[in-house]
């Protein structure tokens, strides 16, 4: 019996599998001057029971090995700080890196009221209402978000998305032109392949989820460092890449075929990439000679970047980058035949292109222990151009086929607009209950928008676009937030907004915020402020002629639209991470353009 036994032992054994297990690395920071914090206790939570544990070093940061695969909470304690948890998805492939901030505790005792922070908690301190942080995890976890930040948006309460073939979404009934999108502090071009100028979503999002970090969305009554919106921000963070040790993935899906490569760039300076780079699929089913349906295939690629440089001085130099491009031809005139894989109008050939980047260089620095300083420099392009070929055919009876007669241009167009911009923000801390952020964004655009048009008589073109110019948009704020105790927190700013091209001033734009958090897991909010926005910077240039042949720009001085934002809520934590959150709200809208 004994050797039967050990006989089946050896029989099963290369069946026996170890599980996998990762590391898991990070930095613990206080969340205002963004220093390390050393000494901090760092564990890994599998139903509230401690799995790991690790404690920060004298930079603040800390590596927990051999971690087994699967979903945690990671909580962070230390003296003086409230405690604060956050999820991690621990994958076999790669090292999960994670960033954690600690709020100093304002409690004069050594022992305080531990208040962690929930999933879902916002980045940004300066947020009271209607706002939400979303991770990497959460743009795949919730239907149809398809790794899209702006589509896993539209399962929000109070956010709609568009219908499936376009990721625009609508916040609490407000216009998808409200939506502004950030990185590192700037205001980015529409992040959208195949965009139509002036809109802020598109078929397919350039923004690939796998180089962002926790990000914040918000919905209404934002903080004063955001401006020119109406209805929604969102506030992405790029991630640095593994500065420890090279890692390669790829992945192979419907919307595009992608790699990603991060690793050190030297692991004495502590420095590290990013790059990945993602191609359309379909493109590639073509290219193999794959049919797939129809002959207007979506061609498109993107990627994006970000180098991190620790500086000497304790600093820290960043240079990133994210863009895209799309086309797609509908040809015609090379069909003989009619066809069933024939998209679009059957009278006209159509080539349709667009084209987005943003790159830019992060500087960040903590002055002193009570101030940090962040610059960003940045340049951005944004185009779309079209055109459509008119096509006069006839039917051989003989053959029954189609024979092109003759080809004409019917329309074209390009808009194009080449953004530098400058971002500045200081933040100081008065003391543990008071800090103030005071910052500057700074636009300058410059235009180039033109179309041509055949009139109905197909006999002249007709130029409702073609102008050339600049113009500068500038938002100074200033923000301050007081922690009354460990419970309440009260903020208030004002943001400004100048645009030069319609000579567009809101010089006085409050914003104020109340939190008030309980002790067995209630909060109530509240929030307010005046929000302005340009229109489509296509808008302003549009002209017509005036009986001496004249251009006459009957839009160059609309002002903004603008809106008041009042929200207020309550939200009840639950174990297992469930919660319950209900808001109300009051907006505003005026100086709304109904004609242009």
């Amino acid at each position: 019996m004994k050797n039967l036994v050990v006989v089946l032992s050896l029989f099963f054994a290369p069946f026996v599998f170890a599980q996998p297990m990762q590391n898991v690395r990070g930095k613990v920071v206080e969340k205002e001057t963004e220093s390390e914090v050393i000494g901090a206790q760092v564990s890994l939570l599998l139903d509230d029971q401690t799995k790991y544990t690790a404690i920060t070093n004298e930079n603040g940061e800390f590596v927990i090995t051999k971690v087994v695969v699967g979903k945690y909470v990671l909580k962070v304690v230390a003296p003086s700080f409230i405690a604060a948890t956050q999820s991690v998805t621990v994958n076999s492939g790669t090292e999960s890196v994670v960033e954690v901030k600690l709020l100093e505790s304002v409690a004069e005792v050594e022992e305080v009221v531990i208040l962690a922070q929930k999933q879902g908690e916002v980045k940004n301190e300066m947020a009271t209402v209607s706002a939400q942080q979303f991770s990497v995890e959460e743009t795949e976890r919730y239907a149809g978000s398809r790794g899209d930040p702006a589509r896993m948006a539209s399962n929000f309460a109070g956010v709609q998305g568009a219908d499936d073939s376009r990721n625009d979404i609508v916040v609490r009934g407000n216009s998808p032109l409200g939506i502004v999108y950030k990185v590192e502090g700037i205001d980015i071009p529409n992040p959208s392949h195949f965009a139509i100028s002036g809109s802020t979503g598109g078929p397919v999002s350039i923004i690939n989820n796998k180089s962002l970090s926790n990000s914040d969305f918000f919905m209404s009554a934002f903080p004063a460092e955001y401006g020119n919106s109406l209805s929604g921000v969102f506030d992405l963070k790029l991630r640095s890449g593994n500065n420890n040790r090279h890692e390669f993935t790829g992945q192979f899906g419907f919307l595009g075929t992608e790699v990603l490569a991060e690793g050190p760039l030297s692991k004495k300076s502590r420095a590290s990439y990013l790059i990945m780079g993602r191609y359309s699929t379909l493109s590639l089913f073509q290219f193999a000679g794959i049919r797939i349906g129809t002959d207007a295939v979506p061609i498109y690629g993107d990627g994006a970047f970000k180098f991190t440089f620790p500086t000497k001085n304790g600093g820290q130099l960043s240079f990133w980058g994210l863009g895209g491009k799309s086309d797609i031809t509908i040809k015609v005139s090379d069909k003989t035949e009619l066809t069933e894989e024939l998209y679009g109008e059957g009278d006209r050939d159509q080539y349709f292109g667009t084209s987005m980047f943003a790159t830019g260089l992060t500087y960040k620095k903590s002055l002193s222990e009570k101030t940090f300083f962040t610059a960003t420099l940045s340049s951005s392009l944004e185009e779309q151009h079209a055109n459509h070929d008119f096509l006069v055919r006839s039917i051989d009876t003989t053959t029954n086929r189609i024979n092109i007669d003759s080809i004409y241009p019917l329309m074209g167009f390009q808009f194009k607009t080449i953004k530098t911009s400058g971002y500045f923000s200081f933040n100081h801390k008065i003391s543990k209950k008071q800090v103030i952020k005071a910052g500057l964004n700074a636009d300058l655009l410059s235009f180039n928008m033109t179309d041509s048009v055949l009139n109905i008589g197909h006999t002249a073109f007709v130029n409702r676009w073609d102008y050339l110019g600049s113009s500068v948009l500038i938002q100074p704020f200033v923000q301050w937030k007081y922690r009354v105790n460990e419970q309440m927190d009260v903020t208030a700013g004002l943001h400004a907004q100048y645009f030069s091209m319609s000579n567009s001033l809101s010089l006085f734009e409050p914003r104020v915020g109340w939190k008030y958090t309980m002790k067995n897991g209630q909060k109530v909010f509240a929030g307010a402020g005046i929000h302005s926005q340009t229109q489509p910077y296509y808008v302003y240039s549009y002209h017509r002629f005036d009986n001496a042949g004249n251009k006459v720009y009957d839009n160059k001085g609309m002002d903004f639209s603008k809106a008041a934002h009042i929200a207020m809520g309550y939200e009840k934590a639950f174990k297992k991470g469930f919660q319950i959150r209900t808001e109300v709200y009051y907006q505003h809208l005026y100086n709304i353009p109904v004609t242009v």
